[in-house]
C-alpha cells in the first residue's frame, strides 16, 4: 500500500481530493490517504477516528447539461492522525517509504515563513515549518523525495512553499545536504484547484459528510517524476499554469465580480 499525506481536513479536501482518490481506489490504485490537520482544533480528525475515517460525499448540481443528485461514500481514508497530540505518528510515517505524496490545504494564510518557529517544536506553528521538520526527519531516516501538492490558492503554490522551506533550511542551520535533497529529489508541483463545496448539511445522517458540485477541475505544474506518481485520472498536467490561472480569473472570478451590482440593485 502507498500513502497520500492530506495535510488539511476540512470541507474542501475531503471533497476534493477524497473524491478523486476514491475513484482512483475504484479504478484499482493501492494509494489510500492518511490525513491530518495543519492546526489544533481536532474536531473533524475525531470525527474521522469515531466512524472508521469513512464519509460521504453529496455531489448536487448540473455537469454536461444533466442534473446530479449522487451520494459518493469514500472509504480510501487509511487513518487519520492528530498532528498535535499525535506527532510520533506523524514522523513515523515521514520514515515510511510508501509516503510517496504531501497534499496540502492550510488556507490562503497557511503558506507563510515564521522565524519563530523552531525545529525543536513538536510540531511546529506555521504549515513550512512543520513540513521542513518531518522533511528532515525523512532525510535523516534516508528515504526518498516525495511528490508535494499544495493545493492553497496563491500563486505558484508549489514554488512558495519550497522557498520557506529552504528559509527555514538556512534559519536552522541544517546542513547542506538536507537543502540538496530538497532542491533534486522532491516534486514542488504549482497547482489550481476548482470545486464548488458548500459544506456539510446538518440535518444529513453523516456528521462529516460534505456537499458540493459534480464539476471539478485539477491543474498541476508537475515534471515526469510526480506525473508517474500521482495516480489520479482527470488531472490537467501543463508546463506553466499560468493560462489556466489567468482564464479562470478572468471568466470565473471575472463573471462573479460583474454579477454583484445586478445582485445589489435586485436587493
Amino acid at each position: 500500500m502507498k500513502y497520500i499525506l492530506q495535510i488539511g481536513e476540512g470541507n474542501f479536501l475531503r471533497a476534493f481530493i477524497g473524491d478523486y482518490l476514491q475513484s482512483a481506489k475504484e479504478s484499482g490504485s493501492d494509494f489510500r490517504a492518511v490525513i491530518c490537520q495543519p492546526r489544533t482544533n481536532t474536531k473533524i480528525i475525531n470525527a474521522l477516528k469515531a466512524q472508521n475515517c469513512e464519509y460521504d460525499v453529496i455531489l448536487r448540481g448540473k455537469l454536461d447539461g444533466k442534473i446530479v443528485d449522487e451520494r459518493k461514500h469514500i472509504n480510501c481514508v487509511e487513518r487519520a492522525i492528530d498532528t498535535v497530540n499525535d506527532y510520533s505518528l506523524l514522523l513515523d510515517l515521514f520514515a515510511d517509504e510508501n509516503l510517496q505524496i504531501v497534499i496540502s490545504n492550510t488556507t490562503e494564510a497557511g503558506i507563510v515563513y515564521n522565524e519563530a518557529d523552531r525545529l525543536e517544536n513538536s510540531p511546529a506553528v506555521s504549515y513550512p515549518a512543520k513540513l521542513t521538520a518531518l522533511l528532515y526527519h525523512r532525510f535523516r531516516s534516508s528515504k526518498d523525495g516525495l511528490v508535494i501538492i499544495p493545493c492553497e490558492l496563491i500563486e505558484n503554490n508549489g514554488d512558495e512553499l519550497k522557498r520557506c522551506i529552504l528559509q527555514y533550511c538556512r534559519l536552522w542551520a541544517l546542513p547542506d545536504e538536507f537543502s540538496d535533497y530538497i532542491n533534486n529529489e522532491y516534486s514542488f508541483c504549482n497547482s489550481l484547484v476548482d470545486r464548488i463545496v458548500t459544506g456539510h448539511n446538518p440535518e444529513d445522517s453523516d456528521p462529516i459528510s460534505v456537499s458540493c458540485e459534480p464539476y471539478k477541475s485539477f491543474v498541476i505544474e508537475a515534471d515526469e517524476r510526480a506525473r508517474s506518481i500521482i495516480p489520479f485520472e482527470g488531472i490537467t498536467y501543463t508546463d506553466s499554469i499560468d493560462f489556466y490561472r489567468k482564464r479562470k480569473v478572468r471568466i470565473l472570478n471575472g463573471i462573479h465580480t460583474m454579477t454583484v451590482p445586478a445582485a445589489f440593485m435586485a436587493g
